[in-house]
């Protein structure tokens, strides 16, 4: 019976995550929904977790979320996103792959394709993890003002590879013959290392700590400095806000098409939402 209730409760702690994990991804593209300039268009599982489309190029989130006890970066959380983080890794496997290889067709693209691709991008890793003394991170930010050879990125790789840590299995990949493999940490460590690309692309990389109360908070500020609605109505606008972008999960999910919005669509779409409590803030 001990053991039975133990597993329940294990399938309950994965399932909790799940669902925290993807109210994260649903609070951080309302946020990006909210904040949209003009000429933007931002997606839901089109490009990636969410992404964001400009005259600049794309901005591909992946975004990783980790119960822990406090539910707000600010509250100091001890939760931090380790060197050999399984979330960070996949989410370069993921990239890697994306720039390698046409999504479309799966023809593998040129060089020069490759660059392109990348130079049109930005790949951003989104948590509530905290990671100020990620060695990966450090990394990434001298590469964005050009502080680092590539010889240095190598020595950080080996560092890397050199922690004792477990070699952590996230992904099942098929091979030739049928058989199956693990993708590990140290797989995607070693194809970057040999990555043609890998200082162009980690230089693209940016990173993001962010708890779902942070984003909330964020949300409400938002509200209440850009689109003037009343301190005393943010909350109420807020929540009519997720409840109708819900709203258009639910259709888009009934007929599989991914969830987007431009700029004009969600101007066009929440206006009323918004206006509503414009309105009735002058009630008496």
């Amino acid at each position: 019976m001990k053991e039975k209730l133990k597993h329940t409760v294990e399938e309950q702690h994965s399932a909790m995550s799940t669902i925290a994990g993807f109210v994260y991804q649903f609070y951080y593209f309302m946020y990006k929904i909210l904040t949209a300039e003009k000429g933007d268009t931002i997606s839901f599982e089109l490009y990636d977790d969410v992404a964001s489309e400009s005259q600049q190029g794309l901005v591909y989130y992946q975004l990783k979320h980790t119960v822990q006890q406090t539910a707000s970066i600010a509250e100091k959380s001890e939760v931090k996103l380790t060197d050999r983080a399984a979330d960070l890794w996949k989410a370069i496997s993921v990239w890697m792959k994306l720039i390698t290889a046409d999504e479309k067709d799966g023809n593998k693209r040129t060089d020069e394709e490759q660059k392109k691709y990348i130079s049109e991008r930005e790949f951003s890793f989104v948590t509530n993890k905290i990671y100020n003394e990620n060695k990966l991170v450090i990394l990434c930010s001298k590469l964005a003002i050009g502080e680092m050879s590539d010889a240095e990125i190598d020595n950080v790789l080996d560092e890397i590879t050199n922690l004792q840590r477990p070699n952590k299995k996230f992904k099942e990949i098929e091979s030739k013959g049928g058989h199956h493999r693990r993708e590990t940490v140290q797989n995607v460590i070693d194809a970057l290392k040999v990555f043609p690309h890998k200082k162009q692309f980690l230089s693209k990389m940016k990173f993001e700590s962010i708890g779902i109360d942070d984003i909330e908070t964020k949300c409400q500020e938002y509200i209440n400095d850009t689109i003037r609605i009343p301190h005393d109505k943010v909350k109420d606008v807020f929540d009519d806000f997720l409840v109708e972008a819900v709203h258009d999960f639910k259709a888009c999910a009934k007929t599989g098409r991914p969830v987007i919005y431009t700029y004009e669509q969600q101007k066009k779409r929440f206006e009323r939402v918004f206006s509503y409590h414009r309105e009735t803030s002058f009630d008496f």
